[in-house]
């Protein structure tokens, strides 16, 4: 096993423990993991090379049950986590000639790192909000980028910026800030709802709540996230 599926084993665990603890119900809502037959019918349909650390995220839980329903939602900060079927239908959906329309005012964060744009083969989804939306890793990176590195695309995300250097890194990050009980989330017999970061209040006497996304990006516009790290209420999460 190399260091990445390591990585993402451990940090599998760590999440499944934490649901197993907290969320019951959203524990029960993981499938079981991929095998490496259709892990690699994906990549030969993409004709795409999945990281290690990706074939090993899905070895381990293929998705989530359909999270668009009454008392249910996504497991990473309400966004769902796709299954290698999902991942394919969304990435289909977004093949083309690349949309070159944003790139008069788009921004990347750090400059250059990703790709001017709103649709690559290189964008591999890996989760989404209800809106199209998607986390995921970018395997054809811009000239200050790296391969593998985990950024936001979809309809809305005109602005692109690096979350992490890694998907297992990323999935490091999310398990440390349930750790430190930054998720609000709420679950009983009936199902659960897991939502917004503490560390970004919504508005008073609002019902919505800030996304994720645009959550990491107030710490890119914040100086708070670089290439490998990312600062939450003054802690330092490497």
């Amino acid at each position: 096993m190399t260091t990445e599926s390591k990585r993402m084993t451990e940090a599998w665990r760590r999440l499944d423990a934490w649901f197993g603890n907290n969320a019951p119900a959203a524990a029960k809502a993981l499938h079981p993991g991929a095998d490496d037959d259709l892990l690699n019918a994906y990549e030969q349909l993409t004709e795409q090379e999945l990281p290690e650390d990706v074939r090993q995220w899905f070895r381990i839980h293929n998705g989530q049950a359909d999270p668009y329903r009454p008392n249910f939602s996504g497991l990473i900060f309400g966004l769902q986590i796709l299954s290698l079927k999902e991942s394919f239908e969304q990435w289909k959906a977004n093949q083309g000639p690349p949309l070159t329309e944003e790139i008069d005012y788009a921004k990347t964060f750090p400059p250059n790192a990703i790709r001017i744009g709103c649709r690559f083969p290189g964008w591999i989804p890996l989760t989404q909000d209800a809106g199209g939306n998607f986390l995921g890793v970018d395997l054809n990176p811009g000239p200050a980028g790296h391969r593998g590195q985990v950024i936001n695309f979809g309809s809305d995300e005109i602005d692109k910026f690096v979350v992490a250097s890694s998907w297992a890194e990323f999935i490091e990050l999310v398990a440390t800030e349930y750790e430190r009980s930054k998720v609000e989330y709420e679950a009983d017999s009936s199902g659960y709802w897991i939502g917004h970061h503490k560390d970004f209040p919504t508005e008073k006497n609002s019902s919505s709540y800030v996304h994720f996304h645009n959550a990491l990006r107030r710490l890119h516009e914040a100086g708070k996230f670089n290439d490998r790290h990312v600062v939450f209420d003054g802690t330092m999460i490497v």
